[in-house]
């Protein structure tokens, strides 16, 4: 299962997910995501995978798309992952991952 919350906070959206981060999963959390973006025009997503207990392929595919779309948009897209289950599984290191949500502002 998966849970998604979201936070503005200075022009940054902060995406925090629970759970599983999975091919069966991911359409649920898309389409909202898609539709944050277009409706405020975001350049700067966060997305902490803290307190994700699983990712796989799919799931990292599926932040990697958005860090395109971000990235298109002349935008920043940033992990904050202490487990490093985002970085064992990606391994061309495009994004940057740090500890801490707070540490972000420093990197837009």
């Amino acid at each position: 299962m998966l849970k998604m919350n979201y936070e503005f906070r200075k022009g940054v959206l902060f995406i925090r997910l629970y759970g599983s981060l999975d091919h069966r999963n991911i359409k649920k959390i898309s389409t909202n995501i898609a539709d944050l973006i277009a409706e405020f025009g975001l350049k700067y997503i966060v997305f902490n995978l803290d307190d994700l207990s699983y990712i796989d392929k799919e799931g990292v595919n599926f932040i990697l798309k958005y860090h395109n779309i971000i990235n298109n948009q002349n935008g920043k897209l940033i992990i904050c992952d202490k487990n490093d289950q985002f970085s064992r599984l990606n391994h061309n290191k495009l994004i940057p991952n740090i500890t801490y949500e707070i540490d972000a502002f420093h990197l837009i």
